[in-house]
This record gives structure tokens, sequence and C-alpha cells, in this order.
């Protein structure tokens, strides 16, 4: 039946079967299964990095805002029912690293301003103030490039383009507010 259409399709060619594969069921779960392993060996990394490079309140402040950016992320998801894939799961992954990357930033400045000797308190402020708009800035070009794969790729690139730029939105106005409330509560 199917060389009757490509036949009417006025396409001269036979259709020789060179190869059969059955795939089960499980082959997506697996895959989904191994792309959430990938996210918490991320996690643990990126937990293990914050407490080389910073003291245990820093990096718990650090994870704190990345498991809550990551429950608003899911949240979102579930609230506008999207269908998470594999590359809206690759795209999370990579917002992980997006996102510790504003703490990162925010962090540096911090011990900067301490090191400087300002109060805790002020040290948070203008640590905040002083790494917003590189945030910003970089959250917003990556922005961009998401709607670029999200208007002009295929729909496996809409995808992960729809949860860039849904991952960007929430680094800017989530994760970096979050961070800076949690370090105001911090006593040195």
């Amino acid at each position: 039946e199917l060389s009757d259409w490509l036949n009417e399709g006025a396409l001269p060619a036979p259709l020789i079967l060179s190869q059969e594969e059955k795939v089960s069921a499980l082959l997506g779960e697996n895959a989904l299964i191994g792309a959430w392993y990938a996210a918490l060996v991320s996690l643990a990394l990126i937990l293990i990095m914050l407490l080389i490079m910073y003291e245990w309140r820093l990096a718990l402040v650090g994870m704190l805002v990345l498991v809550a950016y990551a429950v608003f992320l899911l949240a979102t998801f579930k609230l506008i029912d999207y269908a998470l894939s594999l590359s809206g799961i690759a795209a999370i992954i990579l917002s992980l690293g997006m996102g510790i990357d504003a703490n990162i930033l925010m962090f540096e400045k911090l011990k900067e301003e301490y090191t400087w000797g300002r109060s805790w308190l002020t040290a948070v402020s203008l640590a905040y103030e002083r790494s917003y708009s590189a945030i910003f800035d970089g959250n917003a070009t990556t922005f961009l490039i998401f709607i670029i794969l999200f208007l002009m790729g295929m729909n496996v690139f809409k995808w992960f383009g729809f949860s860039g730029m849904l991952t960007a939105v929430l680094i800017v106005f989530v994760s970096v507010l979050l961070t800076k409330q949690l370090l105001d509560r911090i006593k040195k």
C-alpha cells in the first residue's frame, strides 16, 4: 500500500525493506530516567563546587535557591501543562548552570565588598546592586537566543527554546531575588 502511494506521487522508486527494528516503550522511559539522573549528578557537583569555593552558609544559600528555582520551574511547567521532552530536560539541566552562575556573581561581589570592610547587610545590598546588571544582561542575551530557537527551529528546538526562555525569566525574577533575601537573613 505504501508502495502504491509512493508510485502515485510520481516517485519511480520501488519500496525495498532494508531493515526493520522494534523499539520497546522502555526506551523513552530509560532516556527520561537517565536525564533525571544527570540532573541529580549535576546538582551534587554544583554543591561540591560551592562548598569548595565558598563557606558552608553561602553554599547552603546557593543550593536552597537552586532547589527553589527548580521547584518554581517544574510548578510552572505543571501549571501551563507543558509536556516535558528530552530537549526540555536538557534546557533545565543547562539552566541549573545558568542559575548558579547568577549566585556566583553575587557571591563574588559579596566577598569583595565584605573584604573591603563593609557590614554584612551593606555588602549584600552592594553585591546585589553591582551584580544585577551583569546577571540581567546575560539572561537577556540568553533569552533572545532562545527566542530565535523557538521561532526558527524545528519542533525539538522549539521546546528547548521555550524551556530556555522560561528559565531565563525565572532566574532573573526568582533566583536572584531569593538569593538576596536569604543573604539578608544570614548574620556574619
